[in-house]
């Protein structure tokens, strides 16, 4: 039985379930260490992978003539419209508005990225140092695209659903995309249950995101409850770009949000995991 079900964030498309679930079994053993000590046993978790998704055909393995190299598949180098670019500007401009990154030291000039980015990259490189700055732009960027594209949502959300009904988990930790995927599903479905819902590092709060969320039929308001979710806990660094615009209370009230500090890698996935926080929610959640 599946205690824990997992949904990742974005750029996993090389790689695959089974090494992200090596990766967030040790990552959830220390935070439930954290909470109960080392005597405590972390429960069992899977983790729904849906990152193939976003790579294309011509990166699974096409056969090439002598002399012909192939293309490097890169979500920058996805197309990009006008409404990409309003959606991204959007999301820089809050940023921009964010206090977690007023006392940052000025970043050492914007990242080398496609042309079209390369304005909001300039910007972005006043508050964040460079690695950040593709971090941020890379996640929101896909998100865009699972917020655009309905047919890759939907497979992505039946899957999860799927997936989530046959393990019948009494815990799902969402990530970065995972908890717009998660909200997403569970905005839209009607008979799914879910004990314990735990985001880390989500984009949700941004107004870009809500403005794009998916509505179910006849919902007047982009902040739908969820009405499946016993209890929903949200934890974010402050200094995660990508969760920039802070707690979710303010859209769903049912929400408790906490902070954590994450270091040099403040989005990643195992500094979320490791706190104390998530690994006293997950045991909560499996006990109750």
């Amino acid at each position: 039985m599946t205690l824990v079900l997992g949904l990742h964030g974005i750029l996993q498309e090389q790689r695959g379930r089974r090494q992200l679930l090596e990766a967030w079994q040790s990552g959830l053993a220390d935070g439930v260490e954290a909470a109960a000590g080392s005597s405590a046993v972390s429960p069992s978790l899977d983790i729904y992978f849906y990152g193939r998704q976003f790579l294309p055909a011509s990166a699974q393995g096409v056969r090439q003539p002598p002399g012909k190299g192939g293309d490097v598949a890169d979500v920058l180098d996805a197309p990009v419209d006008g409404d990409d670019l309003e959606f991204l500007e959007d999301a820089v401009a809050e940023i921009e508005g964010a206090s977690a990154f007023d006392d940052l030291p000025p970043a050492m000039g914007a990242p080398r990225i496609p042309t079209a980015f390369q304005p909001l990259a300039r910007r972005l490189s006043r508050r964040l140092e460079g690695g950040l700055v593709l971090q941020f732009l890379r996640v929101l960027r896909q998100v865009k695209i699972y917020l655009s594209d309905n047919a890759v949502a939907e497979q992505i959300r039946a899957g999860f659903l799927a997936h989530l009904n046959d393990a019948r988990p009494r815990v799902v930790i969402a990530h970065s995309l995972g908890s717009v995927v998660a909200v997403d599903a569970l905005r839209l479905s009607s008979d799914s249950n879910v004990p314990m819902l735990i985001t880390v590092g989500s984009p949700l709060g941004m107004r870009a995101v809500q403005s794009r969320l998916r509505r179910p039929t006849g919902a007047a308001e982009a902040a739908v409850a969820l009405p499946d979710v016993s209890r929903w806990l949200n934890v974010y660094d402050p200094g995660d770009p990508v969760a920039a615009a802070g707690g979710l209370s303010r859209i769903w009230p049912v929400v408790e949000d906490y902070t954590v500090g994450n270091g040099k890698d403040p989005h990643g996935i195992l500094g979320y995991l490791g706190k104390q926080v998530v690994g006293q929610a997950v045991l909560d959640g499996v006990a109750d």
